[in-house]
């Protein structure tokens, strides 16, 4: 049995059938409303819609078709979901943030006011991505990893578990800089194609093809040296 289910204006007459979905007055299918869910004034939900219990909708949002939304959930006001997206438990979502189709955010997230994360991009859980930040198509973003207000992560980009990509920090054009697990990574001479990583300072090319016996020189683990050569190829795809 639905419980203390809050459905504000035009939902408001919805009923409940007996397979727990959520019916228009006229009898068409629509969304299935966990308990306690709470949808903001002038908020659409799509066809096949799925809202966890106790999910929070502010006004003006628009949740796309098949899109399923956990538990305990927050999305803000004038916030975009498009279709088929997967948002998970007790993840929160800023106000006026476009969230893409197909797109997948963990559990424990937080999506900034005015991010766009589009299609096909997945978020890790308790990874938190930035006001005005923007996410490339099919981008892959870690657990546990920081993205600054208005950084820019490139389609396909790949950035692994807890790293921190510094405020207006741009992967997939000319990176700039952007923060691992241990040390900063960040560009130091463009033009002879030198990049910095903590201390130390090396081409490209060097970075390539040393990067294993830099990194166990400076007491990095192996998935520390894994996660600094993804950065590393992130640098050499920006020039």
């Amino acid at each position: 049995m639905k419980k203390w289910i809050e459905i504000k204006d035009e939902y408001k007459n919805w009923k409940v059938n007996e397979y727990g979905y959520s019916i228009s007055p006229e009898g068409d299918f629509r969304i299935k409303i966990g308990n306690y869910a709470k949808i903001g004034n002038h908020t659409e939900i799509g066809d096949g819609a799925k809202i966890g219990n106790y999910t929070e909708i502010g006004d003006g949002a628009k949740i796309g078709n098949y899109t399923e939304i956990g538990n305990n959930a927050e999305i803000g006001n004038h916030t975009e979901i498009g279709d088929g997206a997967k948002i998970g438990n007790y993840t929160e979502i800023g106000d006026g943030a476009k969230i893409g189709n197909y797109t997948e955010i963990g559990n424990n997230a937080e999506i900034g006011d005015g991010a766009k994360i589009s299609d096909g991009a997945k978020i890790g859980n308790y990874t938190e991505i930035g006001d005005g930040a923007k996410i490339g198509n099919y981008a892959k973003i870690g657990n546990y990893t920081e993205i600054g207000d208005d950084a820019e992560i490139g389609n396909d980009a790949e950035i692994g578990d807890g790293a921190e990509i510094g405020d207006g920090a741009k992967i997939g054009r000319q990176l700039t800089y952007l923060i691992g697990s241990k040390d900063q990574v960040y560009l130091y001479d463009p033009k002879k194609r030198m990049i910095g990583i903590g201390c130390e300072v090396h081409t490209i090319d060097a970075w390539l093809s040393d990067y294993k016996k830099i990194g166990a020189a400076n007491g990095y683990t192996h998935n520390q040296i894994k996660e600094y050569k993804r950065y590393i190829d992130l640098f050499a795809e920006s020039f």
